[in-house]
């Protein structure tokens, strides 16, 4: 069928190729294409993946019958979009030769906005405590504000005891920051006895055996329009371990992982003709994705809670 307002294809180009640096949502939850709006998805099975079958086989017997199956569960992508109108005449009133361009900057604008949106629910799906197995609030005293305190202790805990060991690290630039000054890591890893000094987030993740530490950096203003901005970071003050499997995939994967998201097609940007808006008309420039979170392992991952004040 043919659709009325057909994608821009320059458009669509510049919102695919957009990326913030600053967030990390697409790395926490790597995307995953799949084919159809709907889609199917396995719940991990560690029952099942850490059996223990009779592996020994007789002269004349038979190796044992095993059988790998999972839990098939049902999802779907959801959309999100944005629009932005631009009058005809900001677009006919750019001097020629100039460099302008309000449908590109209206574009980039718009994904922006929606990979925020996208930054913020990835956060709040990564500080749930209901989308792990493994949890915990920490205490007052044990807080890493603390010039007292040890976090080696309780983020070695956190790594050894979900069932499968997380290799990647999730938190905000203010936790890190914290890690990263404390006097009992830094003399751990410096060897400098006084705990002076910082250490890099590539120094933690390799004391830690990590492959990775993202370091969420977003801020968002949680204020009610045209009230006074109030700006609050996005990852908050949590620390996750989860696990990022190298094999990503929603059916028949070998390799559990955390989580992921479902994508269907690409990033999106059309132009829509608004012949009523101004005199002499506008443009209504629309970009949108349909995405679909998904926790695949509640078991692959350990929440901390609060580790600042």
């Amino acid at each position: 069928m043919q659709r009325p307002y057909p994608n821009d294809v320059r458009l669509t180009g510049l919102t695919i190729a957009y990326r913030n640096p600053d967030f990390i949502a697409d790395r926490v939850m790597p995307r995953v294409e799949v084919p159809t709006s709907s889609f199917k998805w396995d719940e991990w099975d560690f029952a099942e993946g850490l059996a223990l079958p009779v592996t020994k086989v007789g002269r004349k017997g038979r190796p044992t019958e095993v059988e790998f199956s999972s839990v098939q569960r049902d999802g779907s992508v959801e959309d999100h979009g944005l629009d932005d109108v631009i009058p005809l005449d900001d677009i006919n009133d750019i001097p020629p030769g100039s460099t302008l361009d309000p449908l590109g900057r209206a574009t980039e604008g718009l994904t922006d906005l929606i990979a925020l949106g996208r930054e913020i629910r990835v956060a709040g799906l990564s500080r749930d405590p209901a989308n792990y197995n493994h949890h915990e609030v920490v205490a007052a005293g044990d807080r890493w504000t603390d010039p007292d305190s040890d976090p080696s202790v309780q983020i070695l805990d956190a790594i050894s005891t979900p069932l499968v060991r997380p290799n990647v690290a999730v938190t905000s630039l203010g936790v890190l920051n914290i890690l990263r000054k404390n006097v009992a890591i830094v003399s751990a890893i410096t060897g400098n006895t006084s705990g002076r000094g910082i250490v890099s987030a590539q120094q933690l993740a390799a004391y830690f055996e990590l492959e990775a530490i993202e370091i969420g950096q977003a801020y968002a203003n949680t204020a009610k329009p045209g009230q006074t901005p109030v700006y609050s970071r996005v990852w908050g003050n949590d620390f996750s371990l989860i696990r990022r499997g190298r094999n990503l995939g929603l059916r028949g994967v070998t390799e559990p992982s955390w989580g992921m998201t479902a994508e269907w097609g690409t990033r999106v940007a059309k132009q829509i003709p608004e012949p009523k808006t101004g005199l002499r008309g506008a443009v209504r420039v629309r970009v949108g994705e349909s995405v679909g979170e998904v926790i695949q392992s509640k078991e692959a991952g350990y929440l901390l809670q609060g580790v600042i004040g």
